[in-house]
């Protein structure tokens, strides 16, 4: 199974708080249960579980376990506490502004404009 990394699960994680909350002070208001149902359902995919309560637990688990493998320690992390955010690595500077050529045609240097590769005989 493929794992989610855990900043995506940070980030699903609190931003499901985040409109929990939200959620509570104005349940009225549709757009908010949306986002929320949204969130939901990403953290039972992500997670592979089928009810929200068990993917938090699942994410929170995963989110302890890679702290203590960063840190080497087995003491874990407390439910809720706030997890550092990974630094962001460097783009180096050979992959900006590289496009793809596989999306366009490109023309073999060989041949000049106009001429196609076919030959023809008298």
């Amino acid at each position: 199974m493929l794992l989610a990394h855990p900043a995506v699960l940070r980030d699903l994680v609190e931003r499901h708080t985040a409109l929990q909350r939200s959620a509570t002070a104005r349940p009225a208001d549709p757009a908010i249960g949306r986002q929320l149902a949204d969130v939901s359902y990403t953290l039972c995919v992500t997670t592979g579980t089928r009810d929200i309560a068990d993917a938090l637990r699942a994410a929170r688990r995963r989110l302890t376990d890679a702290v203590d493998a960063v840190t080497g320690s087995g003491a874990g992390v407390a439910p809720g506490a706030v997890l550092p955010r990974p630094a962001a690595a460097p783009v180096p500077s050979a992959a900006r502004g590289v496009r793809r050529t596989a999306d366009r045609a490109v023309r073999p240097e060989s041949r000049p404009a106009g001429h196609s590769a076919r030959t023809t005989r008298a």
